[in-house]
């Protein structure tokens, strides 16, 4: 809230959107944290470090790595599991 004092009344209000949709994609994970089985569910933690390393590359400006061409590999990592699992 400290932003909010010097910044204006706008940054509150980003922040209760921020709360709204954090929120909401919390609540999402967690219903479907039981539905998803565990090999799904590693690939796409796997897929979202790589992800993440990726964005800290480029917010050091080491390089600059093209994450939002990425994030298909969210789909695509549970269903190579579920290939590799139904050929092995």
């Amino acid at each position: 809230m400290a932003f909010a004092a010097s910044l204006g009344w706008g940054v509150a209000a980003s922040a209760l959107a921020v709360l709204v949709v954090q929120g909401s994609l919390t609540a999402l994970g967690a219903l479907l944290g039981s539905f998803v089985c565990e090999p799904h569910l590693l690939a796409v933690t796997a897929t979202g470090g790589v992800l993440l390393a990726g964005v800290a590359l480029r917010s050091l400006r080491v390089k600059a790595v093209p994450v939002g061409d990425l994030l298909p590999g969210l789909l695509v990592a549970p269903l190579l599991v579920e290939l590799w699992t139904l050929l092995g």
